[in-house]
């Protein structure tokens, strides 16, 4: 049963839902006036949120908006496709990882991937020679 409320000594009703007026929020007020705080972004999250950034960049002659992630991937590519033996140990185990099990590469066909490789990578007969 709800309690009825009681008079305060200035003879306001004071109790549950009716706090003394001297302790009620002031009219446009707010109740927390900093808010919650902001959670802190760990260093995945601030990359992450910087690498989804949209630019636009000229591709060919033509432009295009891209995420800096994406612009980044293509870079990387490119390099392994130059010849770049950094860029190219970065993507080969992707590759393999990929086509062990069974994912799909978005816009890479595997008989792209098998070409890259027979043509920039050294073969074991190589590696052992050189």
């Amino acid at each position: 049963m709800a309690r009825p409320p009681r008079k305060s000594r200035d003879g306001q009703e004071v109790g549950p839902g009716r706090p003394p007026l001297h302790s009620r929020f002031r009219r446009g007020q707010s109740g927390n006036p900093k808010g919650r705080p902001r959670k802190a972004r760990d260093l995945g999250e601030l990359i992450d949120k910087e690498l989804d950034q949209i630019v636009s960049v000229t591709e060919s002659g033509k432009q295009r908006r891209l995420s800096k992630r994406e612009i980044l991937i293509k870079g990387l590519i490119n390099d392994a496709l130059k010849g770049d033996r950094k860029a190219q140990a970065m993507l080969l185990p992707y590759v393999e990882r990929t086509r062990e099990h069974g994912d799909q590469l978005s816009e890479l066909d595997p008989a792209e991937i098998a070409r890259f490789a027979l043509r920039y990578l050294p073969r074991d007969d190589e590696e052992s020679s050189g």
